[in-house]
């Protein structure tokens, strides 16, 4: 029950994905009234097909080179949005420090601290006082660099790459999935954590992450159906944790998004809290399973 999954067929999934992501994008968009709305939805998919590439890039250069500066360039600046929201430098070192120690020693000892962080974080008050302000920037600093310091311990595992790529396409088809769900319906289950997000929302996410999983399966014949399944619901678990993660430490902070370099993103560490713990799952189950 391998997670097998070469490079080729990990762009063929990928070049077929996204494809039918901007058609359906596409066809949503181009016909709306607001010249405004139009925009600001063409260029959160200019955004995502950038992302989508980098992703491709990493994945065919069979190198974690590209990784280690790709994924390490967004996790200084996302460290930066942080430190400037918080102002808690040293708490932000400090935690980098002891969560880049864990996931050198062990890669899929990045999930743990993730689990970790995502549980303080949680824990919480909305208050605003200095303590949670500053337990919420290392618990979010953890979660963001353990990724990286896993993937820099792990040498080059060609065998990785793919799955590290398929895993964080699944966490994509999740997030875009919660956003088109997320416009309907009332059920709102975490309301004074993320008021926008719909149970619906939440119902598409796992919809969409498990149809990738079964296309997935399509190009990826060696993997089983139950490993692609177990792989979507575990992605889209931790992709949600990893949003509202991200949601919590704006509340405690007041603020509405990590900055604005990145448009309608909001900026690079409102991509990273979901993409983050979909990496650390990546390298875990690659591990397990090899």
């Amino acid at each position: 029950m391998s997670l097998d999954l070469s490079r080729r067929e990990y762009l063929a999934f990928a070049l077929v994905t996204w494809a039918g992501i901007s058609v359906v994008w596409l066809g949503t968009t181009l016909p709306h009234r607001d010249p405004a709305a139009r925009r600001t939805k063409l260029s959160r998919l200019g955004v995502w097909l950038t992302v989508a590439a980098l992703e491709a890039l990493c994945v065919a250069s069979a190198s974690i080179v590209p990784w280690l500066l790709i994924y390490g360039g967004a996790t200084i600046a996302a460290l930066l949005e942080i430190g400037r929201a918080s102002r808690a430098w040293k708490t932000i070192a400090a935690s980098a420090a002891i969560a880049g120690a864990c996931a050198w020693a062990s890669s899929p000892a990045s999930l743990g601290v993730f689990a970790a962080g995502a549980v303080v974080l949680f824990a919480l008050p909305f208050d605003g006082r200095a303590a949670p302000r500053l337990l919420a920037a290392a618990a979010i600093t953890a979660c963001y660099v353990s990724p990286l310091f896993a993937l820099a311990s792990a040498g080059e595992p060609r065998g990785a790459m793919p799955v590290a790529g398929a895993v964080l396409l699944l966490g994509h088809a999740s997030d875009i999935c919660s956003g088109f769900g997320g416009q309907w319906g009332s059920a709102r289950p975490f309301r004074r954590l993320s008021p926008n997000k719909t149970l619906l929302g939440y119902g598409c996410g796992l919809g969409g992450a498990i149809a990738l999983a079964v296309l997935l399966r399509g190009f990826a014949t060696s993997m089983s159906a139950e490993r692609a399944l177990v792989t979507a619901v575990a992605t889209w678990i931790v992709a949600g944790a990893g949003d509202l993660l991200g949601s919590k430490f704006k509340r405690i902070h007041r603020i509405k998004d990590f900055s604005s370099l990145l448009g309608p993103h909001g900026g690079f560490g409102d991509r990273l809290d979901a993409l983050s713990p979909c990496l650390s799952l990546s390298l875990f189950l690659w591990a397990v399973t090899r």
